[in-house]
């Protein structure tokens, strides 16, 4: 299966990018990570919740987070507003996937004038 991520065809991502996966479930980490690694992805980073997003954001250099909607401690909601707060992190791109029809209407809503 691997051999298909050879053909040129095939999208790869920048080796240089890092990206920070931020869930609650083990197994939904451990399964974004491998598809991001095949996808070319080298430098990724995890985090249970969005509080320990935060605490990665805050150290380390990342470029893109791909984040759960729901978790405990800090949703990602939660996260996405903390990131937009700070003018640190206003323009790091945030992704999030799992949270169906209710993050799908938030996402689309315009944040607010800073």
């Amino acid at each position: 299966m691997a051999a298909i991520y050879n053909q040129p065809h095939v999208p790869t991502l920048d080796k240089s990018l890092t990206f920070l996966m931020v869930d609650d479930f083990e197994a939904m980490r451990r399964s974004t990570v491998n598809q991001l690694r095949q996808l070319g992805a080298e430098k990724v980073l995890t985090a249970v919740d969005g509080k320990a997003a935060l605490r990665i954001l805050n150290n380390q250099p990342v470029d893109i987070v791909l984040s759960d909607w729901n978790m405990p401690v800090m949703s990602g909601l939660d996260l996405l507003q903390a990131m937009r707060d700070d003018a640190k992190l206003f323009a790091m791109p945030l992704r999030h996937d799992y949270g169906g029809e209710q993050s799908a209407s938030i996402s689309k809503r315009p944040l607010p004038a800073a």
